[in-house]
């Protein structure tokens, strides 16, 4: 299929400009129309294999790491930090916690108050040069990002909700305020548990320093599974739950299955009801980080606040590892003595699912390789289903002997990458630029040393009301004809084995 040059516009290419994109993204090089394009897949095209050869044939072969074909085109001396303090200026928080934090705080706490009183209105950003503050006053609590890292203000903002989330998922709203209505110069610190502050500073390392989109596109991440063996296990629990005659009718609020690295497997759930996908974050988060040294013996009652759902009350969670896969069932009630009665529930059902062989099912579902989409010279990508709110990734492909820290690195580095993508289709109060809109990016450098390869990078951002794609291509690609046809063979694959991909409806009661 011929690519329309309706569909490309080079004049905002970046290869004269510095490598550094600027903090407010451009408005999109290109505007399609959906009418226009063609989802039918493609015929993959054995030339474009000698193409995708050239493009990675100076990896170092010996060690055929993915950080070693995707170069790092981002200055050393990014910095980002988390500030929480209360609307007194006592400090609660820092992720980075220096000498002069306290102090920051400090001069924080007096220009927020000076706008309050002279110009009658909250402070929510100031940008200075590279450098962007965003303010999110939550009386009680006012939260505060800087970063010189290009992100958006309503990204800052997201992330500051999602860390204002987990406090009040820990104390609940209502418990807040009436801490600081008896004194509003309230110490919240010597209130906290240490878990507290190890948890903070687990977000913000998933934030800052992670491969984790979810914040970023407000979705989960789902595991991939057979359309039948998903199938199997919904009708699993909703047969469950209708023969346990030990469970009142309302006990069961909500029940779900995660896989290792916070992917939705399945879901119990009433219908019409669904809970938001950032009190899901901060479930996933919680489990994975504080009950990751339980094993299938153990099993947890919690109390947690939803504060999506309802920021004012407590629901509890039973937690239980499932055997032989690593994953973990959550069963939520909004009923505090409801221990023994989920327990029962949890009991027959990894019963049940374990006869079945679907425990074995769970951890046979590795997920996906960029290699098994015919996508030339795309080295990875992510697909979100905005119908499902969920979206999918190909594994990273590593060498056996990477270092926790190179891994780290890497997923900075992606994760960078993925930011500006975004941030080039969107404007900076998070909202597109258009219903639907696609756009190229270029990150262009010449080697500083003779053995280096020159920097070409290519990235690719295309929202339409149906999905969102973001995807990066191997160092050196520069035919968007070439990109464009691989984007659409990506998106037909994946609308393809949907079914597989993502979960759908769940067992609905």
């Amino acid at each position: 299929m011929d690519l329309d040059e309706s569909y490309v516009d080079d004049r905002r290419e970046r290869a004269n400009e510095p490598l550094y994109i600027p903090p407010i993204a451009a408005e999109p090089t290109t505007s399609i129309n959906l009418a226009q394009t063609l989802f039918q897949p493609s015929e993959f095209d054995e030339s474009l294999e000698d193409q995708l050869a050239q493009s990675i044939s100076s990896c170092d072969r010996r060690h055929p790491l993915v950080s070693t074909e995707i170069p790092n085109v981002f200055p050393h001396q990014y910095d980002k930090n988390f500030l929480i303090l209360t609307s007194a200026g006592k400090p609660i928080y820092a992720m980075k916690d220096g000498d002069g934090t306290i102090a920051y705080m400090g001069v924080i706490h007096t220009i927020m108050n000076y706008f309050k009183l002279k110009e009658d209105q909250d402070l929510r950003c100031i940008e200075n040069g590279d450098v962007r503050f965003a303010f999110l006053d939550r009386e009680p609590i006012v939260l505060v990002a800087y970063s010189a890292r290009g992100e958006t203000s309503n990204e800052l903002f997201s992330q500051l909700d999602f860390l204002h989330s987990y406090l009040l998922s820990s104390l609940s709203e209502r418990q807040l305020s009436k801490i600081f209505s008896k004194r509003q110069n309230f110490d919240l610190r010597n209130f906290l548990e240490s878990t507290d502050f190890e948890n903070l500073d687990e977000i913000c390392s998933l934030l800052c320093e992670r491969l984790y989109p979810d914040a970023l596109l407000g979705a989960l991440r789902s595991l991939s599974m057979k359309k039948s063996h998903r199938a199997q296990l919904h009708e699993a629990m909703s047969q469950q739950l209708t023969k346990e005659k030990d469970l009142p009718r309302g006990t069961l609020l909500y029940g779900l299955i995660v896989a290792p690295e916070n992917k939705l497997c399945s879901v119990l759930r009433p219908k019409g009801h669904t809970l938001h996908t950032t009190d899901l974050h901060l479930l996933f988060c919680l489990i994975f980080h504080r009950f990751q040294n339980l094993d299938d013996s153990q099993e947890l009652w919690v109390p947690i606040c939803f504060p999506k759902f309802n920021a004012n009350g407590f629901l509890y969670g039973y937690i239980k590892f499932l055997p032989k896969c690593n994953s973990i069932l959550v069963l939520i009630s909004a009923q505090k003595d409801a221990f023994f009665n989920l327990k029962s529930f949890a009991d027959h059902l990894i019963k049940d699912i374990s006869s079945n062989g679907l425990l074995e099912e769970i951890h046979k579902a590795k997920g996906f390789k960029i290699s098994d989409i015919p996508a030339p010279l795309v080295h990875h990508f992510i697909y979100k289903s905005k119908k499902h709110v969920q979206y999918v990734m190909p594994e990273l492909e590593l060498h056996s002997d990477t270092e926790p820290e190179q891994l780290i690195e890497l997923e900075r580095k992606f994760m960078t990458y993925y930011q500006q993508i975004h941030n080039s289709v969107v404007r900076d109060d998070g909202l597109a630029f258009n219903k639907s809109c696609l756009n190229f990016i270029r990150w262009d450098s010449d080697a500083i040393e003779p053995s280096e390869e020159p920097i070409a990078m290519l990235g690719l951002g295309w929202i339409t009301p149906k999905f969102e794609l973001y995807l990066i291509c191997n160092n050196g690609v520069d035919d968007k004809h070439v990109i464009f046809e691989s984007a659409k063979r990506i998106i037909s694959w994946c609308r393809k084995h949907e079914s597989r991909l993502f979960v759908n409806e769940g067992a609905i009661f």
